[in-house]
């Protein structure tokens, strides 16, 4: 059976606003699809499988996005625990948790809860909102370089480039105006390596960088397998096998 996320907007029903609501079920719907997309899952559409009143309660349900409540629920219960950004989650979607978090307190909500439908329902209190700023907030920085692949830009608010790292994180990456004709030749939509200043909150996480100069970066061939073999053609010929190899390893 396909699992929903349960979203809880509490407050009285005559003083909640419809545009807090509205913002609440906004945010839960983007932190989904950006955990469907990290799972590579991002099909199908969100629907309403519950909807009461009161406190404005709903289930968000899509039967594609295998994995996704999981990852959102599990998410917000790592930020419960420690400020840093979850497993598997981005800062953008940090953000998203944080955003309604923050909804506590403004136009008549007193208390926002999210989390898989077949759980008991946990508020996103105090200690989640400061642990999701304290994982987007820089507390080092230093020059360095990293390798990744850009996927998104923007410059309407800010130049700003997405970077999927060959490690898996995600990053968002600023550059300045000079570099604009080098980042839409070089970077957009390629592999690349930047220089920049490089930001980590206080778990040392990456969490932005300046960009300081891009270069194109050549995608890494897979080894062959005769490359392989190559590599222990010297000490097989002098007598040594797989058995004391891996002997040696161990």
């Amino acid at each position: 059976m396909t699992e929903g996320l349960r979203l809880s907007v509490g407050g009285d029903h005559a003083a909640v606003a419809a545009e807090a609501v509205h913002e609440a079920m906004g945010a839960a719907i983007a932190l989904l699809s950006e955990a469907a997309s990290q799972l590579d899952v991002a099909t199908g559409t969100w629907t309403l499988d519950e909807l009461t009143l009161g406190s404005a309660t709903m289930v968000l349900l899509n039967p594609s996005a295998i994995g996704a409540v999981a990852l959102v629920a599990d998410g917000i219960e790592e930020l419960r625990r420690t400020p840093r950004i979850p497993s598997r989650w981005t800062p953008r979607m940090v953000r998203r948790a944080l955003k309604l978090g923050e909804l506590v307190g403004r136009r008549g909500v007193t208390c926002v809860s999210l989390g898989r439908a077949s759980d008991q329902l946990r508020s996103l209190d105090g200690q989640v909102t400061a642990h999701a700023g304290a994982a987007l907030a820089p507390k080092e920085t230093a020059i360095g370089t990293v390798v990744g692949t850009v996927d998104m830009w923007q410059s309407r608010r800010g130049r700003t480039l997405g970077l999927t790292l060959d490690s898996g994180e995600t990053v968002r990456a600023l550059y300045p105006a000079d570099l604009t004709e080098k980042v839409l030749r070089e970077a957009v939509g390629h592999r690349v390596m930047i220089s920049g200043e490089i930001q980590r909150n206080g778990a040392g996480q990456r969490v932005s960088i300046t960009i300081l100069d891009v270069e194109r970066a050549e995608r890494p061939l897979p080894m062959d397998i005769a490359a392989l073999a190559g590599l222990y053609a010297d000490v097989a010929a002098a007598g040594v096998t797989v058995a004391d190899i891996l002997e040696h390893r161990e």
